[in-house]
C-alpha cells in the first residue's frame, strides 16, 4: 500500500453491495477497504486513516447511526468525509438527522455507479 495513497472504506454487512461497490469504486485512485463487520471498520479507523468511508445504515450488532454517535462522542467525525449509503426511503427530517450527525451526502439503494464513483473522486480530492 502507497504511503501516500488515500483510503475509502466501504461499511456494509451485505457481500453483495460490497462486492458491488468494490466493483465501481476499484477505478478509484485509491486503497479500497471492505468491512461486513463494523466494528472491524472501527477497529482500523486510527491504523489507516481514511479519507472517506461509505457507510450503510441498516446491520445487525452496530448499525450506521450506531457508529455515527460513537464517531462523534470521540471526535473523530472532521478526520474524513462520511456517505450515508441506506436502503430506506428517507424522510427530510431522518436524512437531516443524519447531516447533523455528520454525514456530508446520503444516498439510497440501489447507487448509481456514475454517482457514487464521481462522488468519492470529487471527496478524494478534496481531502488533505
Amino acid at each position: 500500500m502507497s504511503e501516500d495513497m488515500k483510503t475509502v472504506f466501504l461499511i456494509d454487512d451485505e457481500a453483495v453491495q460490497l462486492n458491488l461497490m468494490e466493483a465501481v469504486l476499484s477505478q478509484v485512485p485509491a486503497n479500497i477497504r471492505s468491512y461486513s463487520d463494523p466494528e472491524a471498520a472501527w477497529e482500523d479507523l486510527m491504523i489507516y486513516h481514511p479519507q472517506v468511508v461509505l457507510l450503510d445504515l441498516n446491520m445487525p450488532k452496530l448499525d450506521g447511526q450506531g457508529w455515527m454517535v460513537r464517531l462523534s462522542e470521540e471526535r473523530k467525525m472532521n478526520d474524513f468525509h462520511l456517505v450515508v449509503v441506506t436502503g430506506n426511503r428517507m424522510d427530510e427530517d431522518a436524512e437531516f438527522g443524519l447531516y447533523s450527525m455528520g454525514a456530508i451526502k446520503v444516498l439510497e439503494k440501489p447507487v448509481n455507479s456514475g454517482e457514487i464513483l464521481d462522488l468519492v473522486n470529487e471527496l478524494l480530492q478534496e481531502a488533505p
